[in-house]
């Protein structure tokens, strides 16, 4: 293949990982009611070009739904060697990682998952996707349990207002000013509402 080629290719593939990240960042702004406009004005590009690569907002939510089942981190927390602690730690320390993809591809699965304007095939995907991630956090709080190193109660209830904390954070990275950025909470600080009381 001739140089000229390679870099052509290298370029129509930068450019289509330029739209992906764009429309992830929009997505998880705006949920399902984002637009291909609102999408190329996100990666700096043509409405037209964005077409070029992709011929609907569906198909490239369902792209980045694909790409969000192979974040390292979520694979990486399933066989890493810890306590259930060290390895919530870990996934939270990239999901909450304002420099990271995890945040809008978290946010972005909470906007949509219960938009009833979002295709019932994406749904389906995304479903199954979230549950997973519901089921790996929900394994490590009741690991945890076990191990004592994380508060013994309910683990759906702890669960749930894991989630919740998570998914305001999100919000917060995402839309958040400068401010609130700079004081942005990181993973220890959350995971103290699943640490066990200190003996007196």
């Amino acid at each position: 293949m001739a140089t000229s080629e390679i870099t052509h290719g290298d370029g129509r593939e930068t450019q289509r990982l330029n739209i992906l990240s764009g429309a992830r960042s929009v997505f998880a702004r705006k949920g399902w009611s984002a637009t291909m406009a609102d999408i190329a004005a996100a990666a700096n590009v043509s409405q037209g070009l964005a077409y070029r690569y992709f011929p609907s907002k569906e198909a490239i939510y369902a792209e980045l739904l694909t790409h969000a089942s192979r974040l390292k981190a979520f694979e990486q927390v399933r066989t890493m060697s810890g306590t259930a602690m060290e390895r919530l730690r870990f996934l939270i320390d990239h999901l909450l990682d304002l420099d990271d993809t995890h945040i809008e591809f978290f946010r972005l699965s909470v906007l949509t998952l219960h938009d009833d304007a979002l295709p019932s095939a994406l749904r389906a995907q995304l479903e199954e996707q979230t549950e997973a991630f519901r089921s790996l956090l929900q394994s490590l709080i009741a690991e945890g349990q076990q191990t004592g190193v994380i508060v013994a109660g309910d683990p759906d209830q702890l669960l749930m207002a894991l989630l919740a904390f998570l998914d305001g954070l999100c919000i917060m990275g995402i839309q958040g000013s400068d401010k609130a950025k700079q004081h942005f909470p990181d993973a220890d600080i959350v995971l103290r509402i699943l640490q066990p009381p200190a003996n007196p």
